[in-house]
């Protein structure tokens, strides 16, 4: 073992020991606004929403909408891409009523809502909302006011917490000018008509008020305040002495332990304009990862690491690694890149271990077990619920496109499999196993093991096999491989109506026009359709034998959300692409588009057989 390898051990390690301080509240405070261009950066702007004209336009407008479409029947977010820790794992110690079950925060807005055409017509409505995720449900338009739908709506298990400002009246609501407090559902639990205050939401001609939404985190109160300011660059007004409207709240009961903040709305056979002029945001949140270490805890945990530097050097004499110096970069591999990992749906890595002369990674504890454990269960017990399958996919795929865009490095998995993926208590997803995964050097997009192919039969992508390397593209294979197993309840690998693979068979049937038959048959009836199909599509889509026709992540988060149109899908699976000369850079892939002779379109069993026996699988871990 070299000495750069202990060092390189011991320092990450030190890494380990920062990022497990701090049990304390932290505080975020920021100031947005005036807003331009640069803060896509820093929210989540779903389409339709634009940032133009020194404002968050939740839904266009004729003069400032840089989108080809009709100001009616649209719903859109704009989230703060960060999420907040609202809880410990655990919980705070109850019997210390002064300490906070869950994090409080104070958000301070400027809207504008404003009837375009200067009549009696609006619709129909602009939230502040806290969401467990950066997505927006399909069809959100109209009453939905981009929170639910009419699938999701009052759903327990589509959380969210928003204050609404509503301007159409529904069947449900006391008027077409009311504030009100909603919980999974637009069906608000508590409202207030603000006529009596003279607050008009959306009045004719422009007006401006300040809202102040407060969350007491240790007495669960939820207050909303709202002031009119008389010109946008006005002075702020005083908050007012009391809330017009409050109501008890406990956001566990309501939100994932990790939330989003931001805004949403919606127009419907009516338009506004809903926009946000300027927003001020302080939340005490819960760190993440861990708790602060006492002096006493950082001395012990000191010694851990030296401790570990020497059994480091103890294995390396006795030849405890296994695979050689592979070892010892497979476990520092695993250790840098997991423990700066910062997400939600990643499993947390809590420490290390060892036992019977093996070095291990301790992760925390997920009661749920692995995604696989749930879908291969045998005949006599009750199968996954759609709700649950579709909300882990969500999961998994929030997850890797943090690793391809958001992590701090460009990161592959390469073992991107059902076994792999952990849920926790709620049955969140959580992307776990990092053993394979290697951070991407800067300019390159692929990563060459000198083993060659690394992962899993079913798993793998086709061009893998010829490169002896993994892409970003590769992974989204892999996730296309574990989307269909989520849909169809089958393995990838699984030999179904004379294919080899499972994908083969779903693209079969996709071709005679039943692709909903290849959806697991213990669910019965109980599964929405359009989400099955959508799911299905992408899922072949992924699937792709030609990389570069993959979707990448970011539409894949839309496609699964109904942002973006089902995946359009060949019904003939294509042939694999590839330079008739042989293997290349995976990093100039791009660049050549020529049809080998070698492979061909897998729509039939024999044609999927032959496919699959020119690829060398002999360096393949399964």
């Amino acid at each position: 073992m070299t000495p750069n390898f202990i060092l390189i051990a011991i320092s990450a390690l030190y890494c380990f020991i920062a990022t497990v301080e701090g049990a304390n509240l932290k505080t975020f405070s920021a100031e947005y606004g005036p807003f331009n261009e640069s803060y896509y950066e820093i929210f989540e702007v779903i389409s339709p929403a634009t940032i133009s004209n020194n404002a968050l336009q939740l839904t266009p407008d004729s003069v400032s909408s840089q989108f080809d479409m009709p100001m009616t029947y649209n719903s859109a977010r704009i989230l703060l891409k960060r999420p907040f820790k609202l809880w410990e794992d655990h919980g705070t110690n109850a019997s210390d009523a002064s300490q906070p079950q869950v994090a409080s925060f104070n958000s301070s807005f400027l809207i504008n809502v404003y009837r375009i055409r200067n009549d009696n017509t609006t619709g129909e409505g602009l939230a502040f909302l806290l969401a467990p995720d950066l997505l927006l449900p399909s069809n959100s338009f109209g009453q939905f006011l981009g929170l639910t739908n009419s699938m999701t709506d009052g759903r327990e298990s589509k959380k969210l917490v928003a204050v609404e400002f509503d301007t159409y009246k529904q069947y449900f609501d006391p008027d077409n000018n009311h504030v009100g407090i909603d919980v999974n559902s637009v069906k608000s639990i508590k409202t207030e008509s603000l006529t009596p205050h003279n607050i008009t939401i959306a009045s004719i001609g422009a007006r401006f008020y300040n809202v102040w939404v407060d969350y007491d985190g240790l007495n669960m109160v939820l207050d909303v305040y709202i002031a009119e300011q008389a010109k946008v660059e006005g002075a702020t007004p005083p908050k007012p002495s009391s809330p017009i409207l409050s109501a008890d709240l406990n956001l566990r009961d309501h939100l994932n332990q990790y939330s989003y903040f931001g805004f949403s709305a919606s127009t419907g056979n009516d338009s506004q304009l809903n926009c946000v002029l300027s927003w001020n945001l302080t939340v005490h949140h819960f760190p993440d990862p861990g708790k602060r270490l006492d002096k006493r805890q950082k001395i012990v945990l000191g010694i851990g690491v030296t401790a570990l530097a020497l059994l480091l050097v103890a294995a390396a004499r006795s030849g405890d690694w296994g695979g050689g110096k592979k070892g010892q970069h497979d476990f520092l591999a695993e250790l840098t890149i997991i423990n700066r990992l910062r997400h939600k749906h990643h499993v947390k890595l809590l420490g290390w271990c060892h036992k019977n002369r093996k070095l291990l990674l301790i992760y925390e504890y997920m009661p749920n077990g692995s995604l696989d454990q749930h879908l291969f269960i045998g005949p006599n017990k009750e199968p996954l619920e759609w709700n649950l399958r579709h909300k882990i996919i969500t999961g998994v795929a929030s997850a890797l496109h943090y690793l391809h865009n958001d992590y701090e490095h460009r990161v592959v998995h390469r073992d991107l499999k059902a076994s792999n993926i952990m849920l926790d208590s709620e049955f969140n997803a959580r992307l776990g196993d990092f053993g394979l995964a290697r951070a991407l050097d800067n300019g390159k997009t692929s990563y060459a093991e000198a083993e060659g192919v690394l992962g899993t039969m079913g798993y793998i992508a086709p061009e893998c096999f010829l490169t002896g390397k993994a892409t970003q593209l590769s992974d989204v294979y892999a996730f296309g491989a574990v989307l269909l197993e989520v849909v169809c309840g089958q393995r990838p690998g699984t030999k179904i109506a004379g294919f080899q693979f499972l994908v083969d068979w779903v693209w079969l049937l996709h071709r005679d026009g039943k692709l909903l038959e290849a959806i697991d048959p213990r669910l019965g009836d109980d599964y929405i359709a359009e989400e099955a199909e959508r799911l299905l599509l992408l899922g072949l889509a992924c699937s792709h034998p030609n990389a570069i026709e993959r979707p990448k992540t970011q539409a894949i988060l839309q496609v699964i959300s109904g942002t973006m149109p089902a995946t359009v899908v060949p019904s003939f699976r294509p042939a694999l692409v590839w330079p008739a000369g042989g293997p290349m850079d995976m990093d100039s892939v791009k660049t050549m588009s020529i049809v080998s002779s070698n492979f061909v379109s897998a729509s039939s069993p024999q044609e999927s057989h032959n496919e699959v026996a020119v690829l060398d699988t002999s360096t393949l871990l399964v």
